[in-house]
C-alpha cells in the first residue's frame, strides 16, 4: 500500500488536480439531472458556525418543515467540522496534504446528494416498472398521482429509510479516486459523516419543492449572503481578513433563489 507522500506514479498535485475535476464533474451532472497551504491545525468558522443558517423567525414559523431541513443539513456540516476534518487531519498519510482532507469533505456531501437523487429514481422507476408503466411519452394522470404518493410515502420514511446502497457508493468513490491512501476506507468518523450526509440528503431530496444544494462555484469574492469563511487560528491574520475565496469546504444550501444554509470556504 502506498502512504508515504512520495508518491512516484501520482504525485500529490496531480491527485488533488484528479480529485476536484472529479469533484467538478458530478457538480456537471447534477445540474444536467436538476435543471498550496501548509497548515496542519483543523479550522474553525470565523462565523459561529451554525453557521451558515439564515432564518428569520417568522420564516421559521411559517415553513418549519423546511427550517428542521436546513438544521439537519447544518448538523451535518458541525459533525464534519468536529469530528470528520479532525480525524483526516489525523491520518499520518494526509499530514503532507492538508488540503486533501477539504475536498473529501466536499466531495462527500456532493456524492451524497448525487447517490441518493439517484436511489430516489431507481425505487420510483422500479415501481413504475412492476406496474407495467411504459417509460416513455407523457405519463397519465393516475401514473403521475401515484409517484406523487410513492413519493410521500419515502418522504414519511425517510428518517429509518436503508441508505446502506447509497453510503457504500459514496465510500467506494472516495476510495476508489484516492486510491494511494487506503487508510480512509477505515476511517470511522468519514463513514459516520457519510452516512449523515447520505441521511441528510435523503431527506431534502423528497421534501416538495426539493432544496439543492448550490453548485456555482464561479465567485471568487465572498459575498456575505451565501458565503462564510472557514480559516484556522495560526493563519496569518491578512488571509482571515480576504475576501478572495481559495476553494469551497461546504456548499451552499439553496431554496429556489434563497440561499438558506451558506457555502464554506477558505479565503
Amino acid at each position: 500500500m502506498i502512504t508515504s507522500f512520495h508518491l512516484p506514479c501520482r504525485p500529490v498535485a496531480g491527485v488533488l488536480m484528479t480529485y476536484s475535476r472529479g469533484c467538478a464533474a458530478v457538480l456537471s451532472q447534477m445540474c444536467e439531472d436538476q435543471g498550496t497551504n501548509t497548515e496542519s491545525t483543523t479550522p474553525r468558522s470565523t462565523d459561529s458556525a451554525s453557521d451558515g443558517y439564515h432564518s428569520d423567525s417568522d420564516d421559521s414559523q411559517q415553513h418549519p418543515d423546511r427550517s428542521k431541513l436546513v438544521s439537519q443539513y447544518a448538523a451535518v456540516w458541525s459533525r464534519a467540522a468536529d469530528e470528520a476534518i479532525p480525524a483526516l487531519s489525523a491520518l499520518e498519510p494526509l499530514r503532507h496534504t492538508p488540503h486533501l482532507k477539504y475536498k473529501i469533505v466536499f466531495s462527500v456531501v456532493v456524492l451524497s446528494f448525487r447517490a441518493v437523487i439517484s436511489l430516489r429514481d431507481r425505487r420510483l422507476n422500479e415501481l413504475k416498472a412492476m406496474l407495467g408503466v411504459p417509460e416513455e411519452g407523457t405519463p397519465e394522470p393516475c401514473v403521475t398521482r401515484l409517484l406523487a404518493a410513492a413519493t410521500r410515502v419515502l418522504h414519511s420514511t425517510a428518517h429509518s429509510f436503508p441508505l446502506g446502497e447509497a453510503e457504500r457508493t459514496v465510500i467506494n468513490q472516495v476510495v476508489s479516486t484516492l486510491r494511494e491512501y487506503p487508510c480512509l476506507s477505515s476511517c470511522a468518523a468519514l463513514h459516520a459523516l457519510v452516512a449523515a450526509a447520505c441521511r441528510a440528503a435523503w431527506t431534502i431530496s423528497l421534501h416538495s419543492p426539493p432544496l439543492r444544494i448550490d453548485t456555482d462555484f464561479t465567485p471568487v469574492v465572498m459575498n456575505p449572503e451565501k458565503h462564510v469563511r472557514f480559516s484556522p487560528e495560526n493563519r496569518d491574520i491578512r488571509d482571515r481578513r480576504s475576501d478572495l475565496i481559495k476553494s469551497f469546504v461546504w456548499p451552499a444550501l439553496m431554496d429556489g433563489n434563497r440561499c438558506v444554509f451558506r457555502a464554506v470556504v477558505l479565503t
